[in-house]
């Protein structure tokens, strides 16, 4: 969201969309994210396009109780309630991912926006788009590492962010 305020323009905290990044994958490549949409391609070293997978998921209209808990539960350092109240455009649906990893084997980890605003779910993808898991892992607020059998996550509690270290396997 942005908005103008005095003698410039102003970003919020990208809460109500997903980011568009490049990621790259461990086998040579790298993977793009569409922001709104749940599409991912790949490509390979030269920037080749490769394939692509797409998440079917329904999506969810954005509603005024969505948008009153996201300003309730924002950063006390970011004035989100000025920048909805001053933005030129609100989406009108909540973004259906909201983040997502590549692990040392390829997989792709997606933190999926469930029963909103509250419950999110991590899907993990191979890239030729098989869903390997699906489950709401509570303790992973946002996944900083992914290795082999292992992965490193960051989780605030009570307003400190503290780093874990998780063992997984996918079978």
């Amino acid at each position: 969201m942005g908005g103008d305020r005095g003698s410039g323009s102003y970003r919020s905290y990208p809460l109500f969309t997903a980011k568009s990044e490049v990621k790259l994958l461990p086998t040579a490549g790298f993977v793009h994210s569409h922001a709104e949409k749940p599409f991912f391609k790949f490509f390979d070293v030269d920037g080749n396009y490769q394939s692509a997978i797409y998440i079917e998921f329904d999506i969810v209209e954005l509603t005024p109780e969505h948008i009153d808990y996201a300003i309730e539960n924002s950063n006390p350092m970011i004035d989100l309630e000025s920048s909805v109240k001053n933005a030129k455009e609100i989406p009108n649906y909540w973004p259906v991912w909201e983040d997502y990893a590549i692990d040392e084997n390829g997989y792709i980890w997606v933190k999926m926006n469930i029963n909103l605003p509250h419950e999110r779910e991590w899907w993990v993808f191979t890239q030729t788009g098989e869903l390997l898991i699906q489950d709401s892992l509570e303790e992973l607020d946002q996944i900083r590492h992914i290795g082999s059998d292992y992965l490193f996550s960051s989780y605030k509690v009570d307003g400190v962010t503290e780093l874990r270290r998780f063992k997984y396997s996918i079978e």
